[in-house]
């Protein structure tokens, strides 16, 4: 509904996994990804983000999707879509 264009992809990214653990029940803690993304960058100031920066983004993600946060699975067509073309050896790959 609205681009996100004009944000930081680098800060777009981890506030788009935040909100995808939340909706998944699967929480990961902001605190926790705000130290792993230091960790993985380290002194790249490119990624010097806050807590209250994901928290913030997050907002405008649920802003720009309008709040709107059904999701829709492809497990089970994926499963039929192997059976179909005769792969199931890649079955617990693709699960």
């Amino acid at each position: 509904r609205k681009s996100m264009t004009e944000y930081d992809p680098r800060l777009v990214a981890p506030a788009c996994l935040y909100l995808a653990s939340k909706v998944e029940e699967s929480t990961v803690q902001a605190r926790l990804l705000v130290f792993y993304i230091k960790k993985m960058c380290g002194s790249d100031d490119k990624y010097r983000f806050e807590i209250k920066d994901i928290l913030e983004m997050e907002m405008k993600l649920l802003e720009a999707l309008d709040y709107y946060l059904v999701v829709y699975h492809p497990y089970r067509p994926l499963l039929q879509l192997l059976q179909d073309a005769g792969i199931t050896d890649l079955t617990q790959f693709a699960w």
